[in-house]
Formats: C-alpha cells, structure tokens, sequence
C-alpha cells in the first residue's frame, strides 16, 4: 500500500500540487489509468476546498472522482460505485467530522479563510491526502 501513498505524495510534496490534482493523479496513475493528465488540468480550482474556500477538501473531491472513474472503466455499474463513495466518505467523516476543508482545518481557519501557510497544517493535510488514496485503493482492492 506504501506506492500508491509514495505516487501521491510525489505530487504533492515535490511537485507541490494541490490536495485534489495529488489524490487524482495518484490514484489513476497507481492503476494504470493515463487520464491523470487530463485531471490533473481539470483539478486545478479545486484544492483547499474549492479555491480555498473551505468547501468540500480537495483530496475528497480528487479521491471520489478518480475513484469513480477507475470504478467505472472496470465496468461497475453505477448504484455500485455511488455505494462505495457513500463507504468512503463516511469512513473519511468517521474520522474527521466533516468533508469541508474548513471544518477539517479548523485549527487554521479564521474570518479571512484558511492560513494555508501555517507551518502545521501541511503536515496534517499529508496524513488526510495518505489515508483517503488508501481508503480508496483497498476498494479497488476489494471489489473482486
């Protein structure tokens, strides 16, 4: 499970992508999928909650979406595929109270928005990024 979290976290700490586009890309990239590039684009407002706004975290969104797709190209229909981002997101609210990055980042929230420049708060996004790509990944491993 370690390579899937080592892809994702090339791109977000050496390449330095946002939350949502690192998630993404790790996934399809670690599956084999090509279409990482196109997400990669497509993905760029949607880090620190949807141009930082605090909205839903970006490696949440990054994580359903390939998730979804890769689900989809191996022919899982679609009630299934909602099923398991309904299990996943549950698991991640489980966990952290909420899927708003806001909410998630509270400690680094005021007024102006999230201080995503306050010197813990990456590390606590590397831990959120690393169990939502594993989260992810054993659904892909445990669907057959």
């Amino acid at each position: 499970m370690s390579d899937i979290i080592d892809l994702t976290m090339n791109y977000w700490l050496k390449e330095n992508l946002n939350c949502a586009r690192s998630t993404a890309a790790g996934l399809l990239k670690f599956n084999g999928d090509n279409s990482y590039e196109d997400f990669n684009k497509a993905f760029v407002p949607f880090g620190g909650g949807i141009l930082s706004g605090g909205n839903s975290c970006g490696a949440v969104v990054g994580s359903f979406a390939a998730l979804s797709k890769l689900l989809y190209d191996q022919g899982i229909k679609e009630k299934v595929i909602s099923e398991k981002i309904k299990d996943l997101k549950d698991l991640f609210i489980e966990k952290y109270g909420s899927i708003d990055c806001k909410s998630i980042l509270s400690e680094f929230s005021s007024v102006d928005g999230i201080d995503f420049y306050h010197p813990e708060r990456k590390p606590k996004c590397t831990i959120i990024l690393s169990e939502i790509v594993k989260n992810s990944q054993n659904i892909i491993d445990n669907l057959n």
